[in-house]
């Protein structure tokens, strides 16, 4: 089967929110409640100082900020979005290729190839498809598949069937 896509900015930020989510499992929500707690007893810490000095207020801030960086993890949209620009993705086309052994994907200046048997993580939401082989994430866009492919890009990835909220694109 080939194909050819873009990764868009929507796609990649949907690409690395579902790859974290895969790869990270809970643990993401772990780690951003405790950076959470400890801000919390940081701060109130600081607060029941007898008097709000110097130390109070930088222990006070250290708190505020890691409530605030716990939080943030929660939501990595942000971040992503701002990522996509320096990714170096923004209009470029990518030609995949793929087949029973593995697949093979090349763009205008670069190129990547990874066996099935190499793939680490895969998963799919309602906008992309992703496979993390040899240190690399690829991410296809259900827009720029038929449904058939669809379906052979997940038999050939071993995911199970369609989604059910996950409605075939062209």
């Amino acid at each position: 089967m080939e194909f050819s896509y873009e990764i868009t900015i929507d796609e990649y930020v949907a690409g690395q929110k579902l790859y974290r989510k895969l790869a990270s499992g809970s643990a993401v929500a772990r780690n951003s409640a405790l950076w959470i707690l400890l801000g919390l007893l940081f701060f109130i810490r600081a607060r029941r100082e007898p008097v709000f000095g110097w130390p109070a207020f930088l222990l006070s801030c250290v708190g505020i900020y890691w409530v605030y960086c716990g939080v943030l993890s929660f939501y990595p949209g942000r971040y992503y979005r701002r990522a996509y620009g320096k990714s170096g993705l923004a209009g470029k086309l990518y030609r995949a290729t793929l087949n029973a052994q593995g697949l093979q994907v090349a763009g205008d200046d670069c190129g990547w190839q990874a066996l099935w048997k190499a793939v680490q993580v895969k998963g799919e939401d309602g906008m992309v498809l992703v496979v993390f082989a040899a240190n690399t994430i690829f991410i296809f866009g259900k827009k720029y598949l038929t449904p058939e492919q669809q379906d052979e890009l997940r038999g050939l990835a071993g995911l199970e069937g369609r989604l059910p909220d996950a409605p075939a694109t062209k």
